[in-house]
């Protein structure tokens, strides 16, 4: 199961890696992939999972609060397109946790969780919220019927 951290594994340093680059000159770097999505939700700004996609992707750049905002208006924006995404819902719910809106990011996971009852981040992150609430039968048994359920299905929810 995939942590939704959004992590970089770093080579470890090595004999060949530790020593200082031979060239001072920047490397030219390729597109990001937020490029990509920018130009095409300029094309097309509701097309399916393309405000999703550069959400993830701004994740990806960085943590900081502008960042958490804007990937948040972009989730919100895919939500607009596809009421129905659960993973865009989850995401919407990792960022108000992160910025205290504790509330507010209960009902996301909530809702999250109704959305994909296979959705297993959702179930737990809801478990936890129950948890926190000192709710513990309830927590106890959404994850029990978790257990008793199909694994779920393997699509974009989470991948990074």
């Amino acid at each position: 199961m995939r942590s939704t951290a959004c992590t970089r594994r770093l080579p470890r340093p090595t004999a060949s890696t530790s020593s200082p680059p031979k060239s001072s000159k920047p490397r030219a770097s390729t597109p990001r992939p937020s490029l990509n999505t920018r130009k095409a939700l300029g094309k097309n700004p509701n097309a399916v999972n393309l405000h999703y996609k550069l959400g993830r992707a701004l994740l990806q750049q960085s943590h900081d609060p502008a960042a958490l905002e804007q990937a948040k208006k972009e989730f919100e924006a895919e939500l607009g397109l596809n009421p129905a995404d659960a993973v865009a819902e989850y995401q919407v719910a990792q960022i108000l946790g992160t910025q205290g809106q504790k509330a507010d990011s209960a009902a996301h996971y909530e809702r999250a969780a109704k959305l994909r009852p296979d959705f297993p981040e959702a179930l737990i992150a809801v478990a936890k919220v129950r948890s926190e609430a000192k709710k513990y039968d309830e927590a106890v048994a959404l994850l029990e019927a978790r257990r008793q359920t199909p694994a779920p299905r393997r699509d974009r929810a989470l991948q990074t």
